[in-house]
């Protein structure tokens, strides 16, 4: 058995660790530390310390309530009959790491990625926030998303910014790299280099394309079609190739 780390007095989300107590023996005979926390909500809970290490156990259980409750909160933001953007743009956030059901949680939540408690049932800090720090309302689709700095932290004022969606594509830490003819970008980096769609090139990857196939067969928009596309022959030529003799 490894040295214990004493955990009294640290943090683990809400828990504060106020002292250790009688180990759980399973039914193997293994031991697993026991700690006796207090939530930021008052409650006292005895808690493992592989729970508390691994973000399994973050609160008493208050915060899911705060999340659930969040969900109806009357944020007083409308244009028209509908809710601002933005505050679209704050559910998905939380929905992201806390919904198991959201498409794509297992990037979030599931990784340990959460929102920060000033933000988590609180619209209006978050909305004041976002506008001095760069939100544009009047942005086109896909021109001011909110995007986290270091892809292993959580969403919080420190670790967020406002970008495009290219950049914070280039930045995911789930982001797939291709390589072809030496040459290593992301996708959304090579779709800009070949002018290609970047949903085409996208799918063909998710099919199991190999990256040759991927970026060399015509996208077939009619029957008359060139072999290569200028972008792709002025990409060949770049490198020293001859469309020609490819």
């Amino acid at each position: 058995m490894g040295k214990l780390i004493d955990l009294t007095g640290q943090r683990f989300g809400r828990w504060t660790v106020l002292k250790r107590v009688e180990d759980y023996v399973g039914p193997s005979g293994g031991h697993k530390a026991q700690w006796l926390c207090k939530c930021s909500c008052g409650n006292t809970k005895v808690v493992s310390g592989e729970c508390l290490r691994n973000g399994r156990s973050k609160s008493c259980g208050c915060w899911l309530k705060e999340f659930a409750a969040s969900l109806n909160y009357k944020h007083g933001y409308t244009s028209g009959e509908k809710p601002e953007r933005l505050f679209q743009v704050w559910c998905g956030m939380k929905q992201r790491c806390y919904d198991p059901n959201h498409e794509f949680y297992h990037r979030y939540g599931a990784l340990g990625i959460t929102v920060c408690d000033e933000w988590l049932t609180d619209y209006p800090t978050f909305r004041k926030w976002a506008y001095e720090h760069g939100y544009d309302e009047n942005a086109k689709l896909n021109q001011c998303t909110i995007d986290r700095i270091d892809s292993s932290k959580g969403y919080s004022p420190d670790n967020c910014r406002w970008v495009n969606q290219k950049v914070q594509s280039n930045g995911l830490c789930t982001n797939r790299m291709l390589t072809y003819y030496g040459q290593t970008h992301t996708m959304s980096q090579w779709a800009d280099i070949l002018k290609m769609d970047y949903a085409i090139l996208h799918s063909r990857i998710e099919k199991g394309w190999d990256t040759k196939r991927a970026f060399e067969q015509p996208v077939r928009r009619s029957c008359n079609h060139e072999p290569y596309t200028p972008a792709y022959t002025q990409f060949l030529q770049s490198i020293g190739l001859n469309p020609e003799n490819n």
